[in-house]
């Protein structure tokens, strides 16, 4: 049970009304009981002193000085050592005055911060209670009013809620943000209560989101497998099926050393225009060029007969270029193209490369 000491510490200096005080108040009470307590002690002091003194009834005249007299009056009688002079008193007063201020002016700053810390409390109090959204709302409108503190603590909601929309890895995002943030001391404080509900949780997203990205790669991995497995079977049956046929347009790039023209020598790269173009060279056993077969876009688009200068066409037959005593000394018509660009977009079935389109156009310009 509480002394009475202690009831008069409890309510004195209670300045936000809530029936508790902080340590400035408590020092302040008693400061004020020890005050009284003294100038109790003092009046007792005087009261015994003068009981001790000889009074007229012993037979002793006169015996009671003047400053002892107990009719006098108090400002009359003098104790001696045990009164204080008036300046100390004062000073003493002063003293407390301050005291009492500097703690009035602490109780106010403390209940303007609570009055502004209050819509942080209110959102901190929908977190607790799963109302993830209203939650957000209210942090959102503090971060809009200048409370950039908020966006950590903000990331950790979205996570819960993603996680209830079953965004595990979306969930395992927000949480990191949270975490990287709250390391660096850039979130606002946050009561121990709500720091142990997003530790337990991430923990929990986070072993959820391990077991997820383990599923995913034995996924890939059995993908991969699956891809080069058919890629073997695929490879087998064209080998078997190209090899004795020559290169056609429309095949796969992928199968080009598959033919009857056995292995390329050689190949290289032409890029024009950010078209790229893959130009595969074969030679025969005397070390002459025979072949060249150009690829774009992973597709066989052009096959040239190099010893017997002819091409092959769209629908894959052998076409001979024209020669130069030709009746027309432009077939194309290359010089109706203002430039080689768009003269080989009509005609690349009709030449080896760009390059070779380019030189013909060139010529007849």
């Amino acid at each position: 049970m509480a002394s009475k000491k202690d009831d008069f510490m409890g309510g004195l200096f209670d300045f936000n009304g809530d029936g508790k005080t902080d340590l400035g108040e408590e020092f302040i009470a008693y400061q004020i009981f020890e005050d009284m307590t003294n100038n109790q002690k003092s009046s007792e002091h005087k009261t015994n002193y003068v009981s001790t003194l000889p009074t007229n009834d012993s037979g002793i005249d006169n015996a009671i000085p003047n400053q002892y007299d107990v009719n006098a009056k108090p400002d009359t009688i003098d104790i001696g050592h045990n009164k204080k002079p008036e300046h100390k008193k004062n000073a003493r007063k002063m003293l407390l005055a301050c005291v009492v201020l500097s703690f009035l002016v602490i109780a106010i700053i403390i209940t303007v911060n609570k009055i502004n810390d209050r819509p942080y409390q209110e959102a901190l109090k929908l977190f607790g209670e799963d109302k993830y959204q209203e939650s957000l709302v209210a942090l959102q409108n503090l971060w809009v009013n200048g409370s950039k503190d908020v966006i950590p603590l903000t990331d950790a909601i979205r996570a819960f809620r993603e996680y209830d929309a079953g965004n595990v890895e979306e969930a395992y995002r927000y949480l990191n943000q949270w975490s990287t943030a709250y390391k660096r001391n850039a979130a606002r404080y946050l009561p121990a209560q709500y720091k142990e509900k997003i530790d337990a949780f991430q923990t929990q997203v986070k072993k959820e989101y391990d077991a997820i990205k383990e599923e995913q790669q034995k996924e890939q991995a059995y993908q991969a497998y699956l891809q080069r497995k058919q890629f073997e079977q695929e490879m087998a049956e064209a080998k078997e099926k190209l090899k004795d046929q020559f290169p056609y347009i429309g095949m796969d790039e992928r199968f080009v050393s598959l033919t009857a023209l056995g292995d390329y020598s050689y190949y290289s790269i032409i890029d024009k225009n950010d078209h790229p173009y893959h130009v595969y060279i074969f030679k025969d056993s005397k070390g002459r060029e025979t072949y060249a077969v150009t690829c774009k876009n992973n597709v066989v688009t052009s096959v040239w007969d190099k010893l017997n200068d002819r091409k092959l066409t769209e629908n894959n037959r052998w076409k001979t270029r024209p020669k130069s005593n030709t009746v027309s000394p432009d077939p194309y018509n290359a010089k109706d193209y203002s430039n080689e660009e768009d003269f080989y977009d009509d005609h690349w079935a009709d030449f080896f490369d760009y390059f070779e389109a380019e030189e013909y156009w060139q010529e007849h310009q």
